[in-house]
Protein backbone atom coordinates (compact mmCIF):
# COMPACT_ATOMS: atom_id res chain seq x y z
CA UNK A 1 0.00 0.00 0.00
CA UNK A 2 2.82 2.34 0.94
CA UNK A 3 4.58 1.64 -2.35
CA UNK A 4 1.40 2.44 -4.27
CA UNK A 5 1.05 5.78 -2.48
CA UNK A 6 4.67 6.67 -3.22
CA UNK A 7 4.23 5.71 -6.87
CA UNK A 8 1.04 7.77 -7.09
CA UNK A 9 2.76 10.81 -5.58
CA UNK A 10 5.69 10.46 -8.00
CA UNK A 11 3.36 10.25 -10.98
CA UNK A 12 1.42 13.25 -9.71
CA UNK A 13 4.61 15.28 -9.27
CA UNK A 14 5.72 14.33 -12.76
CA UNK A 15 2.41 15.45 -14.23
CA UNK A 16 2.59 18.75 -12.33
CA UNK A 17 6.13 19.24 -13.60
CA UNK A 18 5.08 18.59 -17.18
CA UNK A 19 2.15 20.98 -16.81
CA UNK A 20 4.38 23.75 -15.46
CA UNK A 21 6.93 23.16 -18.22
CA UNK A 22 4.16 23.34 -20.83
CA UNK A 23 2.86 26.57 -19.31
CA UNK A 24 6.32 28.08 -19.32
CA UNK A 25 7.03 27.12 -22.91
CA UNK A 26 3.60 28.29 -24.04
CA UNK A 27 3.85 31.64 -22.25
CA UNK A 28 7.30 32.25 -23.71
CA UNK A 29 6.25 31.51 -27.29
CA UNK A 30 5.58 34.48 -29.53
CA UNK A 31 4.43 33.65 -33.08
CA UNK A 32 4.17 37.38 -33.90
CA UNK A 33 7.81 37.95 -33.00
CA UNK A 34 8.84 34.85 -34.93
CA UNK A 35 7.02 36.07 -38.05
CA UNK A 36 8.55 39.55 -37.77
CA UNK A 37 12.04 38.09 -37.43
CA UNK A 38 11.57 35.68 -40.35
CA UNK A 39 10.20 38.32 -42.71
CA UNK A 40 12.29 41.24 -41.48
CA UNK A 41 9.14 43.40 -41.55
CA UNK A 42 7.03 44.89 -38.76
CA UNK A 43 3.54 45.47 -40.16
CA UNK A 44 2.06 48.55 -38.47
CA UNK A 45 -1.59 49.51 -38.73
CA UNK A 46 -2.73 53.12 -38.45
CA UNK A 47 -5.59 55.37 -39.50
CA UNK A 48 -4.10 58.20 -41.61
CA UNK A 49 -6.72 60.77 -40.69
CA UNK A 50 -5.40 62.24 -37.45
CA UNK A 51 -2.61 64.77 -37.98
CA UNK A 52 -0.05 65.39 -36.66
CA UNK A 53 0.18 61.70 -35.72
CA UNK A 54 -0.69 60.36 -39.17
CA UNK A 55 -2.06 61.89 -42.37
CA UNK A 56 -2.35 60.98 -46.05
CA UNK A 57 -1.29 63.67 -48.50
CA UNK A 58 -3.85 62.42 -51.03
CA UNK A 59 -1.14 60.94 -53.23
CA UNK A 60 -0.61 57.81 -51.19
CA UNK A 61 2.15 59.15 -48.96
CA UNK A 62 1.43 58.75 -45.25
CA UNK A 63 3.45 60.80 -42.78
CA UNK A 64 3.28 61.93 -39.18
CA UNK A 65 4.70 61.34 -35.74
CA UNK A 66 3.39 57.78 -35.52
CA UNK A 67 4.89 56.92 -38.90
CA UNK A 68 8.31 58.16 -37.78
CA UNK A 69 7.86 56.32 -34.49
CA UNK A 70 7.00 53.06 -36.26
CA UNK A 71 10.08 53.28 -38.46
CA UNK A 72 12.36 54.09 -35.56
CA UNK A 73 10.99 51.24 -33.44
CA UNK A 74 11.37 48.79 -36.31
CA UNK A 75 14.94 49.91 -36.92
CA UNK A 76 15.80 49.49 -33.25
CA UNK A 77 14.57 45.90 -33.25
CA UNK A 78 16.40 45.14 -36.48
CA UNK A 79 13.61 45.09 -39.06
CA UNK A 80 11.77 47.43 -41.43
CA UNK A 81 8.34 48.98 -40.89
CA UNK A 82 5.51 48.46 -43.36
CA UNK A 83 2.65 50.91 -42.88
CA UNK A 84 -0.90 49.61 -43.39
CA UNK A 85 -3.66 52.24 -43.69
CA UNK A 86 -6.78 51.01 -41.87
CA UNK A 87 -9.88 52.77 -40.54
CA UNK A 88 -9.60 53.49 -36.82
CA UNK A 89 -12.57 51.31 -35.84
CA UNK A 90 -11.02 48.34 -37.67
CA UNK A 91 -7.48 48.60 -36.28
CA UNK A 92 -7.90 46.11 -33.44
CA UNK A 93 -9.79 43.71 -35.71
CA UNK A 94 -6.81 43.82 -38.08
CA UNK A 95 -4.49 43.06 -35.18
CA UNK A 96 -6.60 40.11 -34.00
CA UNK A 97 -6.86 38.82 -37.58
CA UNK A 98 -3.03 38.92 -37.82
CA UNK A 99 -3.18 41.38 -40.69
CA UNK A 100 -0.78 43.63 -38.76
CA UNK A 101 1.75 42.99 -36.01
CA UNK A 102 1.16 46.23 -34.11
CA UNK A 103 -1.06 49.30 -34.08
CA UNK A 104 0.53 52.75 -33.71
CA UNK A 105 -2.26 55.24 -34.29
CA UNK A 106 -2.61 57.70 -31.39
CA UNK A 107 -4.54 54.97 -29.60
CA UNK A 108 -5.27 55.60 -25.90
CA UNK A 109 -4.62 52.78 -23.48
CA UNK A 110 -7.89 51.04 -22.60
CA UNK A 111 -7.46 48.74 -19.63
CA UNK A 112 -10.82 47.05 -20.31
CA UNK A 113 -9.10 45.47 -23.32
CA UNK A 114 -5.98 44.37 -21.42
CA UNK A 115 -6.92 40.68 -21.78
CA UNK A 116 -7.25 41.01 -25.55
CA UNK A 117 -4.16 43.09 -26.39
CA UNK A 118 -0.77 44.07 -24.99
CA UNK A 119 0.06 47.75 -24.52
CA UNK A 120 3.56 49.17 -24.63
CA UNK A 121 4.72 51.78 -22.18
CA UNK A 122 3.19 55.16 -23.18
CA UNK A 123 4.96 57.23 -25.82
CA UNK A 124 2.78 60.36 -25.54
CA UNK A 125 0.23 61.80 -23.13
CA UNK A 126 -2.66 63.70 -24.69
CA UNK A 127 -4.31 64.45 -21.34
CA UNK A 128 -5.50 67.80 -20.02
CA UNK A 129 -2.71 70.29 -19.29
CA UNK A 130 -2.72 73.61 -17.50
CA UNK A 131 -1.30 76.30 -19.79
CA UNK A 132 -0.09 79.79 -18.85
CA UNK A 133 1.37 82.80 -20.64
CA UNK A 134 5.14 83.04 -20.43
CA UNK A 135 4.85 86.37 -18.59
CA UNK A 136 2.22 85.00 -16.19
CA UNK A 137 3.85 81.79 -14.96
CA UNK A 138 3.42 82.36 -11.23
CA UNK A 139 0.77 79.63 -10.89
CA UNK A 140 2.56 76.52 -9.66
CA UNK A 141 -0.32 74.52 -8.16
CA UNK A 142 -4.02 73.95 -8.71
CA UNK A 143 -4.79 75.89 -5.54
CA UNK A 144 -3.10 78.93 -7.10
CA UNK A 145 -5.95 79.08 -9.63
CA UNK A 146 -8.35 80.41 -6.99
CA UNK A 147 -9.21 83.99 -7.91
CA UNK A 148 -8.08 83.57 -11.54
CA UNK A 149 -9.88 83.05 -14.84
CA UNK A 150 -9.55 79.71 -16.61
CA UNK A 151 -10.33 79.18 -20.31
CA UNK A 152 -11.66 75.80 -21.47
CA UNK A 153 -13.47 74.26 -24.42
CA UNK A 154 -17.14 74.10 -23.53
CA UNK A 155 -18.35 70.53 -23.03
CA UNK A 156 -14.85 69.02 -23.10
CA UNK A 157 -13.03 66.95 -20.52
CA UNK A 158 -11.17 70.13 -19.60
CA UNK A 159 -14.52 71.83 -18.95
CA UNK A 160 -15.59 69.00 -16.62
CA UNK A 161 -12.28 69.14 -14.73
CA UNK A 162 -12.49 72.94 -14.49
CA UNK A 163 -15.98 72.73 -12.98
CA UNK A 164 -14.68 70.26 -10.39
CA UNK A 165 -11.93 72.74 -9.52
CA UNK A 166 -14.47 75.56 -9.30
CA UNK A 167 -16.53 73.52 -6.84
CA UNK A 168 -13.44 73.40 -4.62
CA UNK A 169 -12.38 76.98 -5.35
CA UNK A 170 -15.39 79.23 -6.09
CA UNK A 171 -13.01 82.09 -6.92
CA UNK A 172 -12.16 80.51 -10.28
CA UNK A 173 -13.90 82.22 -13.21
CA UNK A 174 -14.56 79.93 -16.18
CA UNK A 175 -14.09 81.35 -19.68
CA UNK A 176 -15.96 79.00 -22.03
CA UNK A 177 -14.86 78.74 -25.67
CA UNK A 178 -15.96 76.70 -28.67
CA UNK A 179 -12.67 74.80 -29.16
CA UNK A 180 -9.22 74.34 -27.54
CA UNK A 181 -7.54 76.81 -29.89
CA UNK A 182 -10.04 79.52 -28.95
CA UNK A 183 -9.37 78.81 -25.27
CA UNK A 184 -5.64 79.24 -25.91
CA UNK A 185 -6.27 82.47 -27.82
CA UNK A 186 -8.23 83.76 -24.83
CA UNK A 187 -5.19 83.01 -22.70
CA UNK A 188 -2.77 84.67 -25.11
CA UNK A 189 -4.90 87.83 -25.40
CA UNK A 190 -5.25 88.23 -21.63
CA UNK A 191 -8.94 87.38 -21.56
CA UNK A 192 -8.04 84.43 -19.30
CA UNK A 193 -5.21 83.90 -16.83
CA UNK A 194 -4.84 80.20 -17.65
CA UNK A 195 -6.22 77.55 -19.99
CA UNK A 196 -6.96 73.87 -19.56
CA UNK A 197 -6.69 71.99 -22.88
CA UNK A 198 -5.50 68.69 -24.33
CA UNK A 199 -1.80 68.06 -24.79
CA UNK A 200 -1.87 68.07 -28.59
CA UNK A 201 -3.66 71.41 -28.93
CA UNK A 202 -1.40 73.00 -26.33
CA UNK A 203 1.81 71.90 -28.05
CA UNK A 204 0.63 73.00 -31.50
CA UNK A 205 -0.51 76.48 -30.44
CA UNK A 206 1.53 79.33 -31.91
CA UNK A 207 1.97 81.70 -29.00
CA UNK A 208 4.20 82.48 -26.03
CA UNK A 209 2.74 79.91 -23.68
CA UNK A 210 4.02 77.58 -20.99
CA UNK A 211 2.70 74.02 -20.63
CA UNK A 212 2.86 72.77 -17.06
CA UNK A 213 3.52 69.11 -16.34
CA UNK A 214 2.30 66.67 -15.19
CA UNK A 215 -1.14 66.76 -16.84
CA UNK A 216 -4.19 67.17 -14.62
CA UNK A 217 -5.69 64.12 -16.30
CA UNK A 218 -3.78 61.53 -18.27
CA UNK A 219 -4.59 60.06 -21.71
CA UNK A 220 -1.54 57.96 -22.60
CA UNK A 221 -1.02 56.76 -26.16
CA UNK A 222 0.70 53.38 -26.58
CA UNK A 223 1.73 50.82 -29.17
CA UNK A 224 -0.87 48.02 -29.27
CA UNK A 225 0.26 44.43 -29.87
CA UNK A 226 -1.32 40.97 -29.71
CA UNK A 227 -2.16 39.67 -26.23
CA UNK A 228 0.35 36.83 -26.50
CA UNK A 229 3.40 38.65 -27.86
CA UNK A 230 5.86 38.77 -24.91
CA UNK A 231 9.02 39.02 -27.01
CA UNK A 232 7.68 41.72 -29.30
CA UNK A 233 6.29 43.64 -26.34
CA UNK A 234 9.62 43.50 -24.50
CA UNK A 235 11.53 44.63 -27.59
CA UNK A 236 9.15 47.55 -28.24
CA UNK A 237 9.26 48.69 -24.60
CA UNK A 238 13.04 48.56 -24.61
CA UNK A 239 13.18 50.58 -27.83
CA UNK A 240 10.77 53.19 -26.42
CA UNK A 241 12.86 53.49 -23.24
CA UNK A 242 15.95 54.07 -25.38
CA UNK A 243 14.12 56.71 -27.41
CA UNK A 244 13.04 58.48 -24.23
CA UNK A 245 16.56 58.49 -22.77
CA UNK A 246 18.15 59.68 -26.00
CA UNK A 247 15.61 62.47 -26.45
CA UNK A 248 14.35 61.04 -29.74
CA UNK A 249 10.73 60.85 -28.57
CA UNK A 250 10.76 64.52 -27.57
CA UNK A 251 12.40 65.34 -30.90
CA UNK A 252 9.44 63.74 -32.68
CA UNK A 253 7.04 65.87 -30.62
CA UNK A 254 9.06 68.97 -31.50
CA UNK A 255 9.11 68.05 -35.20
CA UNK A 256 5.42 67.34 -35.58
CA UNK A 257 3.76 69.63 -33.03
CA UNK A 258 5.79 72.67 -32.02
CA UNK A 259 5.36 75.80 -34.16
CA UNK A 260 8.64 76.92 -35.81
CA UNK A 261 11.08 78.24 -33.25
CA UNK A 262 8.80 77.48 -30.30
CA UNK A 263 9.30 75.23 -27.29
CA UNK A 264 6.21 75.59 -25.08
CA UNK A 265 7.51 73.10 -22.49
CA UNK A 266 11.00 74.45 -21.96
CA UNK A 267 11.62 76.17 -18.64
CA UNK A 268 8.06 75.72 -17.39
CA UNK A 269 7.43 75.03 -13.69
CA UNK A 270 6.32 71.64 -12.45
CA UNK A 271 2.63 71.67 -11.54
CA UNK A 272 1.56 70.63 -8.06
CA UNK A 273 -1.79 68.86 -8.30
CA UNK A 274 -2.79 69.96 -4.78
Amino acid sequence: MKKKIIAFVMVLLALVGLFLLHQRLTSASDPTWDRVQRSGILRVGLDPSFPPFEADDGKGTISGMDVDLARSLAERIGVSAKIEAIGFDSLLDALWAKRVDAVISAMPMDYTKSKDVTYSIPYFDAGQYLVLRRDHAHIHSLSDLDGHSLAVEWGSEGDALARQLKNRMPGIKLVLKEDPNSALKALASGEADAALVDGVSARMFDGKICILSPPISSTPYAVVMPAKAPKLSKAVDQALEEMKKSGELQSLVRKWMYPPGANPEEGCPTLSLK
